[in-house]
């Protein structure tokens, strides 16, 4: 079993380096460092894990706040288009003989004839608002969902390895240490011994792969809500 495991687990670190190279923009066989022994516990805590937060952050959203701006701005410039507009011009020509000709002012009025044309870009301004608008929407409705779940993981991941360090460890060493008493005294078997002892290392190896999944908990938080890895904070400063 252990040997699978270890083959298993070999499979899932290659596959991790990839998706790492990947993320990287790395086309080099360097080998990539080696994981931590232990993974540190999170100190890291969010201050603002709302909605509210993302949609400040996520760069998606605020692209489709600026393509509703600007299709605002066309319903406009379209709209203009169908009332008269007045020209005023102002040019100093050199190449006038007389000297008093050579400044010369001009105002013009442009007359909207085509209105049709007009009101037809005016409609297809409008219906291209009510597209994007359509489109944020979809988008701030997925983003709201990814920060929900996001959020109920992280703190049920945490919830689970609190139960795990506080409970079931400490449960699973009292039981260890009771049958080790009772087989050195020969009041309990080998059996029960190895038995106690191979619920401890599963109890441990969960609390392991706890809090392996509370890291990738608060990672797909970070991402939901657009903030920047507590790791890259700190090389930052």
């Amino acid at each position: 079993m252990l040997e699978h495991q270890l083959v298993a687990a070999s499979r899932t670190r290659s596959e991790l380096q990839a998706r790492l190279r990947a993320l990287l923009h790395d086309e080099t066989e360097r080998a990539l460092p080696d994981p931590p022994r232990e993974l540190p516990m999170i100190e890291h805590q969010l201050a603002d894990t709302t909605f509210a937060a993302a949609a400040a952050r996520r760069p998606e959203l605020r692209a489709r706040d600026a393509e509703v701006e600007a299709r605002r701005a066309e319903i406009d410039a379209a709209g203009r288009t169908r009332f008269p507009e007045l020209l005023l011009h102002a040019r100093y020509d050199r190449a006038m003989d007389t000297p008093e000709w050579r400044t010369m002012v001009g105002a013009g009025v442009t007359l909207p004839l085509g209105l049709e044309r007009s009101g037809a870009r005016v409609r297809a301004a409008r219906a291209d608002l009510a597209r994007v608008q359509a489109e944020r929407l979809a988008l701030a409705d997925s983003i709201r969902v990814q920060v929900e779940i996001a959020r109920a993981r992280y703190r049920e991941s945490t919830h689970e390895l609190e139960i795990i360090e506080s409970r079931i460890v400490p449960a699973t060493e009292r039981a260890l240490a009771s049958v080790r008493a009772g087989y050195e005294t020969n009041r309990s078997d080998f059996f029960a011994f190895l038995t106690a002892e191979r619920d401890l290392a599963r109890a441990r190896l969960d609390r392991y792969q706890a809090v392996a999944m509370v890291h990738l908990a608060l990672a797909d938080l970070e991402r939901a809500i657009g903030a920047e890895p507590a790791s890259l904070e700190e090389e930052s400063r």
